[in-house]
C-alpha cells in the first residue's frame, strides 16, 4: 500500500508538466560533478527517450524550489499501476521529498501499486522501503564499461554505490 507521507516544505512546489524544461540542465550539470554512474540525463536526452519516442506517454514530474528543480520522476500510468521510469534528484533528501508529494498525488489520482526499476547506489531501496514499498524476488545483472577515455575514476566504476541506473539506461 501507499504509505501517507511526512509534512511538506511550504517553500516547494510539485509541477507536472508533458516533458522536461531548461530548468532540468542545472540539475544534470550538478549531477555530473558527482562521479556517479549513470545516464546522460540532460533535457534533451531525457524528452529524446520518454516524449519524442513512440510509445505509452509519459509525465515528468518536478519538484522545485525557486523555479530550480530539485528532483523528479517520469511516470507512466497503466490503468492504476504507475510506473517510475526515471528518478533523479540533487541529494537523496530532494528524492524523498519528491516521493513524498508524488505518492500522495498518485493516490488521490486512485493509484493502486507503483513500481520503479532501480540499481546502483543502496539509498534509493532505502527511501523506497521506507516509503512502503517492497523489493522483488528477482534480481538483474548490469555490466559497465566506460571505455577508454572514461572520465570517472576507476573506484566510482567499481562500487555499486556509485551507479544509478533506471528504466531511463535500458535500450528503447
Amino acid at each position: 500500500s501507499l504509505l501517507r507521507s511526512r509534512r511538506h516544505d511550504p517553500r516547494e512546489q510539485l509541477s507536472w508538466d508533458d516533458g522536461p524544461d531548461h530548468a532540468y540542465d542545472a540539475l544534470w550539470r550538478a549531477a555530473r560533478t558527482r562521479n556517479l554512474v549513470l545516464g546522460v540525463r540532460s533535457p534533451a536526452n531525457l524528452a529524446w527517450r520518454f516524449v519524442e519516442a513512440p510509445g505509452p506517454r509519459h509525465r515528468f514530474v518536478s519538484l522545485r524550489a525557486g523555479g530550480a528543480v530539485r528532483a523528479y520522476a517520469v511516470v507512466q500510468t497503466h490503468v492504476d499501476v504507475i510506473y517510475v521510469r526515471d528518478l533523479f534528484g540533487v541529494d537523496a533528501a530532494a528524492v524523498g521529498d519528491l516521493l513524498d508529494r508524488l505518492l500522495d498525488d498518485l493516490r488521490a489520482e486512485g493509484a493502486r501499486a507503483v513500481s520503479i526499476n532501480h540499481f546502483g547506489a543502496s539509498w534509493l531501496p532505502a527511501l523506497l522501503v521506507a516509503r512502503g514499498f517492497r523489493p522483488r524476488e528477482e534480481q538483474r545483472a548490469i555490466l559497465v564499461d566506460a571505455g577508454q577515455d572514461a572520465r570517472l575514476p576507476p573506484e566510482a566504476l567499481r562500487s555499486p554505490e556509485a551507479w544509478y541506473f533506471t528504466d531511463f539506461d535500458e535500450p528503447g
